[in-house]
């Protein structure tokens, strides 16, 4: 004849008691909780095992237990218990206790056992964020929300076109360039801007529309924080020694071989 000897866990079932089941010593296992419970299995009933697991403070068979998980607490066992047991406020007890078994580290389990724990459970997350933004701020220039891009970016267009057509003569390019730089200059000297193109600046100044000593002007203005791009072909010898990053482009590949002309808001 096999014998089970079980070892009451009294400390446990201490936990219980003060957890919600305060009532838990006046079930005799009549069965009638499992009886009326609507979602108990016929050949797996709850709670009433878990009732004689909780009696004896056997921590490791309610930690293990599925069944423990799926009562929802409608109530109708504790309605119909003759004793006065109440079933589901056990449940629920159990419930609260083995979650700080389960959680780790335990201290959190214990904060989502009662009520008073919620506002620590809200504010752990709400503190990990700010130290998030913190870091963002760090890498964002002081800002805690990063910008977004409307408005952020602007193109804004000068010059007179192309200086080999068209009837204008170079004095009137020379003005044009000189008010587009003046312009570009303010941008740039006012530290507003993280990046500053100024496309097809080269071009410009190869033709002698912009002077050496404006573009000058323009590299001693920049901010240390502010990238400052030229574009074009033809760069001088002087912007090449100053620039940081100096890139040529080579043609692999060009849809004017196929006879596609330039297009209006890419090539001009």
């Amino acid at each position: 004849m096999a014998q089970c000897t079980l070892k009451p866990d009294l400390e446990f079932a201490r936990e219980l008691t003060e957890a919600g089941g305060e009532s838990l010593k006046k079930c005799f296992q009549c069965a009638t909780c499992s009886v009326a419970c609507p979602l108990a299995p016929a050949n797996a009933p709850y709670p009433r095992k878990e009732m004689v697991w909780a009696s004896w403070g056997l921590r490791d068979k309610l930690r293990a237990d599925v069944d423990l998980w799926l009562c929802h607490n409608c109530g109708n066992c504790s309605d119909l218990c003759p004793r006065g047991a109440k079933p589901a406020d056990m449940m629920a007890a159990a419930r609260n206790v083995i979650y700080k078994d389960l959680t780790a580290p335990s201290i959190v389990g214990k904060w989502m056992s009662k009520a008073s724990g919620l506002p620590i459970l809200f504010a752990i997350p709400a503190v990990l964020w700010l130290i998030v933004w913190w870091i963002r701020a760090g890498y964002n220039n002081g800002e805690w929300f990063p910008r977004a891009a409307d408005g952020r970016i602007e193109i804004r267009q000068g010059g007179l076109g192309f200086t080999r057509k068209g009837n204008k003569d170079a004095e009137e390019h020379r003005r044009a360039a000189e008010e587009l730089l003046q312009s570009a200059l303010h941008e740039i000297s006012g530290g507003t801007w993280d990046m500053i193109i100024l496309d097809e600046f080269n071009y410009a100044y190869s033709f002698g529309l912009i002077r050496q000593e404006e573009l000058e002007q323009i590299l001693s203005a920049r901010p240390e924080q502010t990238h400052l791009i030229f574009t074009g072909r033809n760069a001088s010898e002087e912007l090449i020694d100053r620039a940081d990053l100096v890139t040529e482009m080579h043609l692999v590949k060009h849809p004017y071989q196929k006879g596609i002309k330039a297009q209006r808001g890419i090539e001009f």
